[in-house]
């Protein structure tokens, strides 16, 4: 195992303990794009665990790889975060506005 597998180890426990324990990590990334009305629902929680669960699965699949393979690949994974999170927040906003939609809600009441 290279050193740079470590820093993807504790990603990965750090995002499956917080949704273990309700509170996923992503809240803190992506309260900031949203009105406090909407940061205070289920729908919310649940957008971001879902996120959560998706980067403990991105940073299991990096603990291993890197773990196994050359020291740079860490360097791709980690390049490879920054679009993965603009995909993150293109999700959250679609499935909760679907979800919001389905209740017979108009999403831009939240916005």
């Amino acid at each position: 195992m290279h050193l740079v597998t470590i820093p993807w180890l504790v990603l990965l426990v750090v995002f499956v303990v917080s949704v273990v324990v309700k509170r996923p990590a992503t809240i803190l990334m992506s309260r900031w794009r949203y009105s406090a009305d909407l940061r205070g629902t289920d729908l919310f929680r649940e957008t971001n665990s879902i996120i959560t669960w998706a980067w403990a699965v991105y940073y299991a699949i990096a603990a291993l790889v890197t773990a196994f393979t050359p020291s740079w690949t860490s360097a791709v994974f980690a390049a490879a975060s920054i679009p993965l999170t603009l995909v993150a927040f293109w999700f959250g906003q679609r499935y909760s506005s679907s979800k919001l939609r389905a209740l017979g809600v108009d999403p831009a009441a939240f916005v």
